[in-house]
Formats: structure tokens, C-alpha cells, sequence
């Protein structure tokens, strides 16, 4: 039987449909993977490592929000509170381990008290000293056995920091940026 005249045969040389598949298997895996970590990855995982706090920058920040009245503008979510200080990069030794582990810490206080910037301004190496001091007396056995240690941490670094000499009570909230063990 003879072939039809309009029907391409096997031996045709026409591979102009080939090549789609090839570049379909090329471009979109590594598209799609792209746009999932874009969008879909790097959020959740920036939402998991902030806990849902703010970046700060290098040194202690000197801006406040909001107005003396106690109104805040939103920013860090606390109740009322309209004043907020960044302490970052405070880094010293963990108790135990023959003391060669360290510990990495930056954190945002703030208060709604009207006085809570010049106290933190005029208490800054005081602060600095007793975040050291708080934090040279954890362990890392501490700290891997409690899956809510930065918490802990936080609630107990606040209740130290308000008893330094100065700051008179006007840290309402703590929140780490950063808490890493090296």
C-alpha cells in the first residue's frame, strides 16, 4: 500500500514539535520552584525566624513612635506602647561547656512612659552590661531543653532590665531579632 500523499511518515525529518517538550521540561520546574520559595517559602520562613518582629539596624535605633499621650502608631504590636529602643549584636559566653559556646542576641524594648527614652539613653551601657550578665548565666543545656526558652528568656531579661539602676520599671515589652548559639 502506498502512503497517503498529506500524511507525514516516520522517517519524516521534521522535528519542530520535539523541541516544545525540551523546552517546557527546561523553564518550568525551576520557574515554578522559584516563584513557590518567592512567595510561598521565604515569607513563612522570615515569619518563623523574626517571630513575627521587626528588623532592626546596626546599634541601638533612636526613634520613637507615636506621641506622649501613649498613642502609638501599630508599629510592634504592644498595648499602648509608643516608645521603642533596639539593642543589637550583644554577644557573650554561655555558663558551663568550659565556657566556649556563645550566645547572640538583639532585641527592641519599649515602653508607652514618657521618660522611657532618656532613661534607656542615659542607661545604655548598663543595659548592655546586664543583657551580658543575663545571658552568661544560661547554659545550653538550659536553652535545648526548653523549646520556649526565648520566650523565658525575653520575660526574664525584662524583669532584670527594669531593676537596672535608671530605668525605674519603663520596659513594658521585649522582643528578640535575633537568638543564636554559636
Amino acid at each position: 500500500m502506498p502512503p497517503m500523499k498529506n500524511n507525514p511518515s516516520k522517517d519524516s525529518k521534521s522535528r519542530g514539535n520535539a523541541l516544545i517538550p525540551l523546552v517546557f521540561a527546561l523553564i518550568v520546574p525551576p520557574l515554578v520552584t522559584y516563584l513557590l520559595f518567592q512567595f510561598l517559602f521565604w515569607p513563612k520562613m522570615e515569619k518563623t525566624m523574626d517571630g513575627g518582629g521587626h528588623e532592626g539596624g546596626h546599634g541601638e535605633s533612636h526613634s520613637s513612635h507615636g506621641d506622649d499621650h501613649g498613642h502609638g502608631d501599630g508599629h510592634g504590636g504592644g498595648h499602648g506602647v509608643s516608645f521603642h529602643k533596639s539593642f543589637d549584636g550583644i554577644v557573650t559566653n554561655l555558663a558551663g561547656e568550659h565556657r566556649t559556646r556563645f550566645i547572640k542576641v538583639s532585641y527592641e524594648i519599649g515602653g508607652s512612659d514618657k521618660k522611657f527614652e532618656e532613661a534607656i539613653d542615659h542607661s545604655k551601657a548598663k543595659i548592655r552590661a546586664a543583657t551580658m550578665e543575663y545571658l552568661s548565666g544560661l547554659t545550653l543545656a538550659q536553652i535545648n531543653d526548653n523549646p520556649r526558652m526565648m520566650e523565658l528568656a525575653g520575660k526574664q531579661l525584662k524583669k532584670k532590665l527594669n531593676g537596672v539602676h535608671g530605668i525605674n520599671g519603663v520596659i513594658e515589652e521585649l522582643s528578640f531579632t535575633e537568638f543564636s548559639i554559636q
